[in-house]
């Protein structure tokens, strides 16, 4: 594809941006698809040259831009703020003045624009609150393993896009947008970033609490969700709620979370003790040694036999 082509193309497709490539460039391989997602919109982009080029947006816009940069590396400006955002790193552009993009000659990303009445919106259900100051992310490139809630949302949306269209419709689109904005909330931070943490961090029901505390008694025992309805004198239905409210997971997700912890601790001074591995394991409720060392593995990143070697 010819600069202008391409550039034609970034005019009708795009927009508000303006492409800019140097002087010399030859021909320009450019691969785009978007997808719509409730009041936002979701652009998986690829453009290749052999001269750096230049994506300018010069007027204010109505939606933060979250930038997943898959290959190469981009620099944002915005004012007198720089941002460099290098391959598997993120960063959310803030929709209060002009931006440049510089392109090294590489640019695979996801670009998610989001609505910003619908970004206020959704944390202002989340927090209970109304939104009179803007929200503002910080200037900064985020981590690949900081940024994961995002990405593995954006890696769902694009197995979708493939051929599913699932979140194509109307409910699910707009359910879809609100765990990715909650995700962007969560992973960048932002101006209201102490008030979320502090959000999760309230004291929870009785009811959830009650729960807790029945299931740090019976680590080793076989507990159920309709042990922990009997228990506490709810629904299960009311538990699934408070523990993903209060505590960001479901009862059962928190017992196996409480037992790996446990165990860590367990571990970490067996080697005084002369505990086994498969001690610390049934202790709290693993009676499958497989199983627990694949669990705690996946938790840790370290097999449960190295952390009591370490001690």
């Amino acid at each position: 594809m010819s600069y202008d082509r391409c550039r034609d193309y970034f005019d009708e497709t795009m927009k508000g941006f303006r492409l800019r490539i140097a002087m010399g460039a030859s021909d320009v391989e450019l691969a785009h698809r978007s997808v719509k997602m409730g009041s936002s919109q979701v652009d998986f982009v690829q453009l290749r040259c052999d001269r750096e080029f230049r994506v300018d947006q010069p007027d204010e816009f109505d939606y933060y831009y979250l930038k997943l940069i898959l290959s190469g590396r981009c620099e944002l400006t915005m004012g007198d703020e720089v941002t460099v955002v290098s391959e598997g790193e993120a960063s959310v552009v803030n929709p209060f003045g002009a931006l440049k993009v510089l392109w090294n000659g590489l640019c695979e990303q996801v670009m998610i624009r989001m609505d910003r009445n619908a970004l206020e919106q959704t944390l202002s259900e989340e927090l209970d609150i109304e939104i009179n100051d803007p929200i503002r992310f910080a200037s900064i490139a985020v981590s690949a393993e900081a940024s994961r809630p995002v990405s593995a949302l954006v890696d769902l949306l694009r197995r979708d896009a493939d051929g599913a269209s699932v979140f194509g419709t109307w409910r699910l689109g707009r359910q879809f947008e609100r765990l990715v904005h909650l995700a962007a909330l969560q992973c960048f931070p932002n101006n209201y970033s102490e008030l979320l943490r502090r959000a999760t961090s309230m004291v929870a029901p009785y009811y959830v609490r009650k729960a807790e505390e029945y299931l740090r008694e019976r680590l080793r025992e076989d507990v159920t969700i309709e042990d922990l309805a009997r228990v506490t004198g709810v629904s299960t239905r009311s538990l699934f709620y408070g523990f993903r409210r209060w505590r960001d997971t479901t009862p059962m997700a928190y017992l196996k979370k409480l037992r790996l912890d446990v165990a860590r601790e367990a571990l970490r001074s067996a080697a005084r003790t002369g505990t086994s591995v498969t001690d610390v394991a049934t202790a709290v409720g693993f009676f499958h040694l497989s199983r627990f060392s694949s669990e705690y593995k996946a938790r840790f990143g370290e097999p449960p036999s190295v952390t009591l070697r370490r001690g």
